[in-house]
């Protein structure tokens, strides 16, 4: 029989009180001992700091860059300089019990250690844990937990997720759809597992929808949207996602699936929808809407076509008749911050080198 031991698992209690343990030993060519301890919780018996406040603590989940998502901390103040802190994010509201940060860190979910003076303001960038939780269709939480004790001083606390865009903004700089193949590339956070989206390309024929859209009445993007969805398209399918970074779908040269060739027509415009889908409730379900102009060349070998999507450089918008540039587009190039896209015509003898940063220009401030 040893003369110590230690507890197995961490024993809480409520804030006071007088509590006792019973002790039992035993072993080999020994007698049973007995005993208990009196453990003193009374009021004042230990004093909690009271430079330790959460009591106005505030979190919040925000979009960041492309495709992710950062955590903004504010209000928070810690008992002293030396004391550790984790921000623990779960799908559970209870109360967080682990041993030690080990454990903690093994835990299928995600965790920041975090330090700050009072008022300060903390910010860091979800991982991809996170940015999964956030895709899924459940409630999100969060609880703060002191390292040395692994005590959760807040937990339960519910985080709002982002609302996403639903319009162009829904849609990154490189998305392109042509005969030589089609990115889209959604800006919805994303972690890293694989969805499906449906995908949809149609010709607007309603042009009260165009002109909206063309004057930037704030109506013309959800007229869109409705159009879009109940409308009979060139183009539906749902694919699963291939993006690595992001909540895209991309062609393969042995695996295209997006193909408008002879289908349609010069200078006519044409929405793209998409639609991550829920997958029987699992994800969160987002959807976005666009429209683009369509430059096609049946002569040519090959029947090449091209989207122009809004906001582009070569979207232009027609006067019912007469095709003008579009007044929205910035004249000069756009500072280059994402992918770029090289696309090579052959006219003749004469290669054309097209350099498509594909910059979506905020034309339309008011509608995301």
């Amino acid at each position: 029989m040893n003369g110590f031991g230690h507890p197995q698992r961490l024993i809480s209690t409520p804030d006071t009180g007088l509590y006792y343990m019973w002790l039992y030993f035993s072993g080999k060519d020994v007698k049973n001992v007995y005993g208990y301890i009196l453990v003193d919780a009374l009021d004042n018996a230990n004093p909690v700091s009271t430079d330790e406040n959460f009591d106005g603590v505030e979190v919040e989940l925000s979009k960041s860059g492309v495709s992710g998502a950062k955590v903004t901390i504010k209000n928070i103040t810690f008992a002293n300089s030396e004391e550790r802190y984790y921000i623990y994010f779960s799908q559970d509201s209870s109360r967080p019990a682990f041993q030690n940060v080990t454990e903690m860190n093994q835990a299928e979910r995600e965790n920041h250690l975090i330090k700050s003076t009072s008022g300060e303001i903390l910010e860091f960038a979800a991982g991809t844990t996170l940015r999964n939780m956030i895709e899924e269709n459940k409630d999100v939480y969060y609880s703060i937990i002191k390292e040395d004790t692994m005590e959760a001083s807040l937990f339960g606390k519910k985080l709002t997720k982002p609302v996403e865009n639903k319009y162009t903004d829904a849609f990154y700089d490189t998305t392109h759809v042509t005969h030589s193949g089609a990115m889209i590339v959604t800006t919805y956070i994303h972690g890293d597992q694989v969805r499906k989206m449906q995908i949809k390309i149609g010709k607007i024929t309603d042009t009260s929808i165009l002109q909206k859209i063309k004057s930037q009445d704030v109506s013309g993007f959800s007229d869109l949207m409705a159009y879009a969805k109940k409308n009979n398209d060139l183009f539906d399918k749902v694919l699963d996602t291939n993006g690595i970074s992001f909540l895209e779908y991309t062609d393969s040269e042995d695996n295209k699936q997006i193909d408008l060739t002879d289908k349609l027509e010069d200078k006519a415009y044409y929405y793209l929808y998409v639609r991550t889908m829920d997958e029987n409730g699992k994800w969160v379900s987002n959807e976005g809407v666009t429209l683009a102009l369509a430059n096609v060349f049946p002569s040519m070998e090959g029947h090449p076509w091209y989207l122009f999507f809004y906001g582009q450089g070569d979207f232009k918008w027609a006067d019912f008749g007469e095709i003008t540039d579009d007044p929205t587009v910035a004249p000069t190039p756009i500072p280059q911050t994402g992918q770029t896209i090289i696309v090579a015509l052959a006219l003749g003898s004469v290669i054309v080198l097209g350099y498509y940063s594909y910059r979506r220009i905020k034309v339309y401030r008011d509608v995301k």
